[in-house]
């Protein structure tokens, strides 16, 4: 705090474990032991299993570790595998990595980009969030907001390690650029498409994986049948490899198909493969017509519907929604369609059970053949049965998470199938996260089927998750889009609540004007309409947004009128957080008498609460602490600030443990105590710097005098 501004931000996620952190990758490195009662997490080895039969790539192999002999000391390895769709990139990855795997021994991380699944390529924040939870920093305190802050954070948690990681299906260099590592000690290898010339530029060795030679087509289809059946006709075998480009995909889905048909011959195959390959001249997809014709009919059409879930990846649960069966039947088929190779395992996912991944032209194939046999209403059928799923169980979650959450009408297509379970706090929020990027695909779905009330309610069924992990961009994101549908859906109270929820959002990216824009808009339709309880809150929201944007003189109105509105109405929990903003205004205007009434009245309410608001309650009296400190009642504000730092960390609350302790220092260095005020700042600079909070370590640097 200077002047007239408070800078009211909260950033960042607690950090536990011991885990080298480098600041913004200036500065001193810190060692952060693991905090009490957290288990230190696993190191991570995700690196997926080589299959036994894995084939050749022995050339593939040594110009990848060309990477070791080009990189210099102070870089760490990059390599880009990329090569046509069912050429074996991800295998190829992953083998390779793992003969490397004991010289990185701080974990093998692997992470999906997406440019071929349903909905695009993930957002880089998104990606950021994956690769540090699977660090080890998935603590219940948020990780950072925006990508600057997750970008250094990334750097700072990987400057000390010896990492590998595997990022798959990258659809241009812009996705992976964000995701280096910190240090020269990590090993990157990047799979895609299309070649990557931009990552040159970082030292990235490319290798282009080209289809197999006729020879290993042999070896490949001869270690899935067996050298017996092989045996009976090479020609056959070899006339299988040529229909399947010679690609180890289509390759692996023709022999398992043989496989699960011992007593086929194969050149009976041969002429099935052949009439699918007059078709289309994607072998992956004539391969895949071929697996399909040998499914049973329930598990075809099984594999049809999933066409129509837009979805990055496959569970039980979700499938079973679209497909109208029970969670065990889809689960079934799912690891049949597996062992048939017309899905990946991707593995098990906390929060969803097993994870498979259904490879674009193998989508592709499943997209014609539903269209032939369901046509567009079992397509559509299958669809908002899936979104009916997802709009269900987020709501669920969100009743769980969120209890005194606005409730808001939801639009269901189908009565419900077998239910997902959610009763613990825990899996409701590790659902949230799990299918925070369904959430995309599944609007576009809707946008196509024109259901666009299911836009804006399934962003407010994840409610709880914009709260709780904070994912500014993500959050901006979805509710531009929720308040388009609620907006075309001509329905007001949907249009505030998408209003002033994207206003808190643009307030957390700092974007006040804009956040002030949404807030006057849900004032206006709340006015409109006569709802006093909707005045209160979007004027609370407008004095909040320039209370955190520094305009303080023309927060105060806005946060008085709100005190008002939420006493007449009886809602203490509003009128106390409305009274904590109007103290710490008085406050920092020098009305001392107003300041103390208002906070103390602030934290009483909240505390007399039926479920007593701790953490709000926590902040009151921080406010309250501060306002003495700078009234000059030092000793009090000491006490009190203490206090409250006490009780951030029971609740607990990292961000605010670290901005008592900053106010600890401007306490002392109002008193003269300078010494005691550069230890109380360098022990909050700690603690921003493990939180990797850019803006509050620029301003603790600022206290302390140190020159970035």
């Amino acid at each position: 705090m200077s002047g007239d501004r408070i800078d009211n931000r909260m950033s960042g996620g607690t950090v536990h474990g011991s885990v080298v952190q480098a600041g913004s990758v200036t500065g001193g490195v810190h060692i952060h032991a693991p905090a009490p009662g957290h288990a230190v997490p696993p190191v991570p080895r995700q690196l997926r299993p080589v299959p036994a039969t894995w084939t050749d790539r022995e050339e593939s192999l040594t110009a990848l570790a060309r990477v070791f002999s080009v990189v210099p000391d102070f870089a760490s390895p990059l390599a880009v595998i990329d090569g046509p769709g069912g050429a074996g990139k991800r295998a190829l990855a992953h083998r390779w990595a793992h003969t490397l795997s004991a010289s990185y021994p701080d974990g093998q991380v692997v992470t999906d980009l997406r440019a071929t699944a349903p909905g695009g390529p993930a957002l880089t924040t998104e990606t950021l969030r994956s690769l540090l939870r699977a660090l080890g920093h998935a603590s219940d305190s948020q990780l950072p907001w925006t990508q600057d802050e997750l970008e250094a954070m990334l750097r700072s948690v990987t400057a000390g390690r010896r990492l590998l990681l595997v990022l798959e299906d990258a659809a241009n260099t812009d996705q992976v650029t964000p995701l280096l590592p910190g240090g020269p000690n990590c090993l990157v290898v990047v799979t895609s498409r299309r070649a990557l010339p931009g990552l040159t530029a970082h030292g990235a060795v490319h290798h282009r994986l080209l289809p197999f030679a006729p020879h290993a087509s042999r070896t490949l289809l001869t270690r899935i049948l067996g050298a017996e059946r092989a045996a009976e006709d090479p020609a056959a075998l070899d006339r299988i490899a040529a229909v399947c480009g010679h690609l180890p995909r289509p390759l692996s889905l023709m022999a398992a198909d043989l496989a699960h048909a011992p007593h086929q011959r194969l050149h009976a195959a041969v002429a099935r493969a052949q009439s699918s390959a007059d078709r289309t001249d994607n072998s992956t997809v004539t391969a895949a017509d071929a697996a399909y014709r040998g499914l049973p009919d329930d598990s075809a059409r099984f594999y049809r519907l999933l066409a129509a879930v837009p979805a990055p990846d496959l569970d039980a649960s979700a499938t079973a929604a679209a497909t109208r069966l029970r969670a065990d039947e889809a689960q079934a088929h799912l690891r049949l369609l597996a062992d048939r190779a017309l899905l990946e395992v991707v593995g098990e996912v906390a929060g969803r059970g097993d994870v498979y991944r259904m490879p674009a032209e193998i989508r592709q194939h499943a997209q014609q053949r539903i269209a032939a046999h369901d046509g567009p209403a079992g397509a559509a059928t299958a669809t908002l049965s899936y979104l009916d799923y997802l709009l269900r169980t987020a709501t669920r979650a969100e009743r769980l998470l969120a209890p005194h959450h606005r409730e808001l009408p939801r639009t269901y297509h189908h009565p419900a199938g077998e239910e997902l379970e959610l009763t613990e706090p825990d899996a409701a929020r590790t659902w949230l996260r799990a299918h925070l990027p369904a959430l995309q695909p599944a609007k576009d779905a809707a946008r196509r089927l024109r259901k666009t009330a299911f836009r804006w309610q399934i962003t407010h069924a994840f409610g709880p998750l914009w709260q709780l992990d904070r994912p500014v961009d993500e959050w901006i994101r979805h509710h531009e889009d929720g308040l388009q549908a609620a907006q075309k859906c001509a329905d007001p109270m949907a249009q505030r609540e998408m209003a002033s929820t994207l206003a808190l959002g643009l307030t957390y990216a700092q974007r006040y004007d804009e956040a002030i824009e949404q807030y006057r808009l849900a004032l206006t339709l709340a006015q409109m309409t006569g709802d006093q309880e909707g005045v209160a809150q979007y004027t609370a929201g407008l004095g909040s947004v320039l209370y955190d944007a520094g305009r303080l003189a023309l927060a105060a109105p806005y946060v008085t009128t709100a005190i008002d509105l939420y006493d007449g109405l009886g809602q203490p929990r509003g009128a106390a957080l409305a009274r904590t903003m109007g103290g710490s205004i008085a406050a920092t205007r020098r009305d001392f008498d107003t300041a103390h009434q208002l906070l103390d009245r602030a934290r009483h309410d909240l505390l007399a609460l039926p479920a007593p608001d701790l953490r709000n309650a926590a902040r009151a009296l921080a406010r309250r602490g501060e306002a003495h400190s700078l009234q000059g009642d030092h000793g009090h504000a000491q006490t009190l600030l203490l206090q409250a730092r006490e009780e951030f960390t029971a609740v607990p609350d990292g961000h605010w443990a670290a901005r008592v302790t900053e106010y600890l220092g401007q306490a002392e260095a109002r008193a003269g105590h300078h010494d005691r005020a550069a230890e109380r700042y360098r022990e909050s600079l700690d603690l921003y710097r493990a939180l990797s909070s850019t803006r509050d370590v620029n301003r603790l640097r600022h206290h302390l005098r140190v020159k970035p």
